[in-house]
């Protein structure tokens, strides 16, 4: 139902039902907990403005859309957890439901973005990083790279000199990570960034 609907996208998103009810204009959480229990009804008008704030179609909130179509706003993405955007933290592996994004991304899975470490790089605490699994590494893209005896997972730049990779974060008040390479294991390239704030995808790389 489009309640359960609602909530799954609120969940991968990492929002809670009082940022939800701020983006949609409602004065309290609860307006937004009666509609993911499918207690109240919503009109065409509102389920537009939904599916706007979080990034999915109306078609497919409206259970539209036949199991074997999907349009270019409706690929489900997983979101797999939280990667580092600081001074390392290790990562979190869990399933958290899915983000609907377009074809153009060619993503695998998404990360929830975690601190601050890649703002110039217009990567922000809180937005959703898309990755992709399979690629040719360039010195200089952006990775997330698991490093480290304690097995950290960080979302940086990257560099590789002789036996050592440097992770370098995008933000001046961070300094470079440097690690063996039999230490690290790039586990995606990024191809795009989902901006909390603003609602919208752009493209990396």
């Amino acid at each position: 139902m489009i309640g359960d609907k609602i909530k799954a996208q609120r969940l991968a998103m990492g929002l809670t039902q009082e940022e939800l009810a701020a983006r949609m204009g409602y004065k309290s959480k609860s307006t937004i907990n009666k509609i993911e229990l499918n207690i109240n009804d919503i009109p065409l008008s509102k389920v537009e403005e939904f599916a706007k704030v979080l990034h999915v179609s109306t078609a497919y909130l409206m259970d539209w859309l036949p199991p074997n179509i999907i349009t270019p706003a409706a690929r489900p993405v997983p979101v797999l957890g939280t990667i580092c955007a600081g001074d390392g933290t290790v990562a979190e592996e869990n399933f958290a439901g899915n983000f609907f994004i377009d074809n153009t991304v060619q993503a695998d899975y998404a990360l929830r973005v975690n601190g601050d470490s890649m703002v110039e790089a217009e990567i922000y605490n809180g937005d959703m990083a898309f990755l992709r699994k399979d690629f040719e590494f360039r010195a200089g893209w952006i990775y997330a790279v698991v490093h480290g005896v304690d097995r950290e997972a960080s979302l940086k730049k990257v560099f590789r000199q002789d036996d050592k990779l440097i992770l370098q974060p995008c933000n001046s008040d961070y300094s470079p990570i440097i690690a063996d390479v039999q230490d690290c294991y790039i586990v995606g390239e990024l191809v795009g960034v989902y901006h909390s704030y603003s609602g919208t995808i752009v493209c990396k790389q």
